[in-house]
């Protein structure tokens, strides 16, 4: 019975050693491998990508730990959403269109800062207190834009950070993706 089992157990201790290698020992990489690979690879690089706070000395900084007004990864700058605050913080007075060319320029100014042109900024989102005086801020969209304007979501708010704010717009830009 014993010279019986030895060639089984031989068997199984191949099929086990077998097994073993195959999950140690890497295998020859295939066209699927190597595009997975690739993406990992991308994958490791945006992990290793470093955040830029941009600045423009024409924008005004938020308080300290509050928020950032423009951050740049790999290209892309995110702007937050702008209004029309002068550099003392005191909003400016006016109607829709002159507070969407206030915060249109504060937007640019940030873009330029991070080495790029309102060419390059491909959404916005606007933000308005009253939804029915949005030919106004479209006005002041279209002297700013030119060409491929940018991909909107215009959205009527019941307020915004002061009564006296009706227009806030935020905008993310791809740095040097835009015609120049």
């Amino acid at each position: 019975m014993k010279r019986s089992m030895v060639p089984w157990v031989t068997v199984i201790l191949a099929v086990v050693v077998s097994l073993v290698y195959s999950q140690t020992r890497p295998a020859k990489p295939t066209e699927a491998d190597s595009r997975i690979h690739g993406e990992g690879s991308r994958m490791a690089n945006q992990v290793t990508s470093r955040i830029m706070r941009v600045t423009s000395p024409q924008v005004a900084e938020p308080a300290p730990g509050t928020w950032s007004n423009c951050l740049v990864v790999n290209g892309v700058a995110y702007i937050s959403g702008m209004v029309a605050r002068d550099n003392n913080g005191k909003v400016v007075v006016g109607d829709e269109y002159e507070q969407a060319k206030l915060s249109f320029a504060k937007i640019r100014n940030l873009v330029e800062a991070a080495g790029g042109t309102m060419a390059d900024v491909v959404k916005i989102t606007i933000f308005v207190t009253d939804i029915t005086q949005r030919e106004k801020v479209w006005r002041a969209r279209r002297e700013v834009f030119t060409g491929d304007f940018p991909a909107s979501t215009l959205v009527q708010v019941a307020a915004l950070a002061e009564p006296s704010v009706k227009v806030e717009i935020e905008a993310i830009a791809h740095i040097g993706a835009g015609k120049r």
